[in-house]
């Protein structure tokens, strides 16, 4: 198994009890705030749907409050959204220096030491007195997400450079408001684990979930925002991107609702781009190997000419999306299944050169 498809199964590990994982690194803009809140639509009780929007709103606003201009273009940011058992799980982390640092604890620490009606009256005195801080807000953000939420915020330094920091954030809502959870909020440790994974290996985005047509019409746009000043995404990266939504969309094992579910994960590398996938399938594995061994077996010219008898046949979706996917990946398709007692995994990742 290649390091890439390795690091897939360790994002698998990661996520295996989530309903729902997403994780996004890079600049933080509005459309990527309109796409994850488009994204919750699809989780969690109605009732909070409204609070996890706001706090994913003020998560970017937090961010963008505490940036600073002199950390250089390394100054990306990560955020994160899990949904497991009773709660959703919003993350964000994000370079700060030394003297943000000890205000975020104060404002923090203030705040989680607070009950439900001290955190109205601090919230209504704010309001009334428009006290701001040096650098804005007051703390209102922090206040109303911990008012929102009903439970403490989680958080975390890690430093990473002298007087410089990563500061991780975490807000849990549980999912039906009233009803006591049977179980307890992911520890912000574990989301710190997965960001760690997320900066070291340059992973721009991960998914695991539903690949229904609504969902993947909200990340897809996610992915564009993946770029920076100088690295523009090339088309083909979202063609493959395609191809692989397409092989899950088709081969899939659905669930109990007739879902098909998935992992996805696009990082970058010294050639270009790394797009793989993991879900389960109804594919047989001798006739899936087979499959990608032949297309790997074929050169550019024989692959353009599959794909032109193919595109004209009717009833092409079972080959179309690996048949892409490989039309546009520098190197061989890499594949690697497993099996549990689900049933068959497999794991399939290209890589797609900048040019």
């Amino acid at each position: 198994m290649s390091q890439h498809l390795k690091l897939l199964s360790q994002l698998r590990k990661c996520f295996k009890e989530d309903s729902i994982s997403l994780f996004y690194h890079g600049d933080f803009d509005d459309v990527i705030t309109d796409k994850m809140i488009a994204l919750i639509s699809q989780e969690g009780a109605k009732k909070i749907r409204g609070n996890l929007a706001f706090s994913i709103a003020e998560s970017f606003q937090n961010v963008v409050r505490h940036k600073n201009s002199f950390l250089g273009d390394g100054n990306e940011n990560v955020f994160g959204l899990r949904g497991r058992r009773d709660y959703m799980h919003i993350f964000s982390s994000n370079l700060i220096v030394e003297e943000v640092k000890q205000i975020l604890i104060d404002k923090i620490e203030e705040v989680n030491a607070k009950d439900k009606q001290e955190l109205k009256e601090l919230y209504m005195h704010i309001l009334e007195t428009g006290e701001i801080n040096e650098k804005g807000g007051a703390g209102m953000g922090l206040v109303e997400m911990t008012r929102r939420s009903g439970n403490p915020l989680q958080y975390e330094f890690h430093e990473v450079d002298q007087d410089v920091y990563s500061f991780n954030l975490q807000i849990d809502f549980t999912r039906k408001r009233g009803i006591d959870p049977t179980s307890e909020p992911l520890n912000i440790e574990e989301n710190s684990i997965v960001n760690e994974l997320v900066v070291d290996h340059s992973i721009l985005f991960i998914y695991k979930g539903e690949f229904g047509e609504e969902i993947v019409n909200s990340f897809m746009p996610m992915l564009e925002c993946c770029s920076s000043e100088g690295h523009v995404i090339p088309d083909k990266v979202f063609k493959a991107v395609t191809g692989l939504i397409q092989n899950i969309n088709e081969y899939g094992m659905p669930n109990a609702e007739g879902k098909k579910r998935g992992l996805f994960a696009l990082k970058r590398v010294k050639e270009g781009y790394y797009v793989c996938s993991g879900n389960y399938t109804t594919e047989n594995v001798d006739s899936l190997e087979k499959i990608v061994q032949d297309l790997n077996y074929a050169d550019d010219e024989m692959l353009e000419s599959i794909h032109q008898r193919v595109s004209n046949e009717v009833d092409n979706s079972d080959r179309i999306g690996l048949l892409d996917l490989r039309r546009f990946c520098a190197e061989h398709l890499e594949l690697k299944v497993t099996e549990d007692a689900r049933g068959t995994y497999a794991m399939l990742g290209a890589v797609i050169t900048d040019n």
